[in-house]
């Protein structure tokens, strides 16, 4: 699986899909930012919004119908005649405004990092050849069974001495002669 340009190939075309669609995303989100916000709001408030759409944006904004009170507004306990609640098109188009805004922030801010990782995969592919992932590690980096056998006071096995890890001489127990 190391040396697999199929895979790797596979993981680049993902990684331009992605880019497309976030770049898409923060692009749609602008242009619907700067649009006439108004006018596509309200057409969604009249025609777009059911009765249940409408009257969860009034609750959620606290405000009563589109404009004022008598413009498409849905009966609630705090939407009635005479009430003093403003109507949802400022509000509608802050909140709007403000989603979008933070949208296609987030989306751009994000391509660089994404920039970055499909430069550095392209880079790791062209890398790939029959030799990838198939010879052994430095000598530094290997371990003898000396060095593990012996191992260290301050318990690191790395090789000090260059040929094994430092052996202390056999211990000379004393021998009785009889």
């Amino acid at each position: 699986m190391l040396n697999n340009r199929a895979v790797l190939t596979i993981y680049n075309l993902l990684l331009w899909l992605c880019f497309a669609m976030i770049a898409s995303i923060g692009y749609t989100a602008y242009r619907k930012n700067k649009w006439n916000i108004e006018g596509k709001l309200s057409y969604q408030w009249h025609y777009g919004l059911t009765e249940d759409g409408r009257a969860r944006l009034q609750a959620d904004l606290h405000c009563c119908g589109y404009k004022d009170f008598t413009d498409f507004h849905e009966r609630s306990n705090k939407c009635f005649p005479r009430t003093i609640l403003p109507g949802c098109r400022f509000k509608y188009t802050q909140f709007t405004r403000m989603a979008l805004t933070h949208c296609w922030i987030v989306a751009f801010a994000v391509l660089p990092a994404h920039l970055f990782v499909m430069v550095s995969a392209l880079l790791c592919s062209n890398h790939i050849n029959r030799k990838f992932g198939k010879g052994l590690p430095p000598k530094i980096y290997r371990l003898d069974y000396q060095g593990i056998v012996a191992g260290t006071p301050t318990g690191s096995t790395h090789n000090l001495f260059g040929d094994g890890m430092f052996q202390r001489p056999p211990s000379r127990l004393p021998t009785t002669q009889a």
